[in-house]
């Protein structure tokens, strides 16, 4: 972390601590703000980003803060979550969805009133303490096409990061992308995840990337000028 704080970022650590991010971490440059710690949900690490950005506005925000799930929790009770989340968040459709839960994978299908709801409720599912997957067939009549295709998402990370062709594979879930696959390095795996939150379609990520590949030792071809 940058030496001394300032007002701002002590705020900022501040309500990171408050939203439940465990060790959390701030490196500031001129330009940049790189937040660390970890969430037991992928809503609190949305969380610690938007704070970052609403709290250091003149830098571009990294989030690094990491997702490690905490206790299992029965599917019973993860469903009963997705009902009361569903009547809140998508009040004139909840009655229609048709979802169920098998240790902790949620599938969850039916048609919503408009892409937000659609984004709002599928990141609200991912949420919920105990959710391993989320298997979505939720569909909105005014979902925003895709950037990009997922295999050409796949083709650009590989070729961003310099990784063989395959290492890397993205699903498009509604609003949320899942990024599967091996990686070198751990700052590997995370500018892939910066790489997809770049796509106008992609409201979060959920990233399953592994550091397995070893690292390429070749020596790099020389620019001509």
């Amino acid at each position: 972390m940058s030496g001394h704080l300032s007002d701002s970022e002590s705020v900022l650590m501040a309500e990171l601590a408050q939203i439940g991010i465990d060790q959390p971490s701030l490196t500031t440059t001129d330009n940049e703000a790189q937040i660390g710690g970890l969430a037991r949900t992928y809503e609190q690490k949305r969380l610690a980003g938007a704070a970052a950005a609403r709290r250091l506005p003149a830098r571009r925000v990294v989030n690094r803060v990491r997702v490690l799930p905490g206790a299992p929790n029965p599917d019973e009770r993860i469903a009963s979550s997705i009902a009361e989340i569903a009547a809140i968040l998508a009040p004139s459709a909840a009655g229609r969805l048709r979802y169920s839960v098998n240790h902790g994978v949620v599938t969850v299908d039916g048609d919503l009133p408009d892409s937000g709801c659609l984004c709002r409720l599928t990141s609200a599912i991912w949420a919920i303490p105990g959710v391993r997957d989320v298997v979505n067939h939720l569909r909105a009549a005014e979902l925003p096409r895709a950037a990009a295709r997922p295999d050409q998402l796949e083709r650009s990370i590989a070729r961003v990061l310099g990784l063989p062709e395959g290492a890397v594979r993205v699903r498009i879930e509604g609003c949320m992308a899942i990024l599967e696959g091996a990686v070198r390095s751990e700052s590997q795996r995370w500018a892939a995840e910066d790489l997809l939150l770049w796509q106008a379609q992609v409201y979060d990520v959920v990233n399953r990337l592994r550091v397995t590949l070893a690292e390429d030792r070749r020596p790099r071809p020389k620019k001509t000028a």
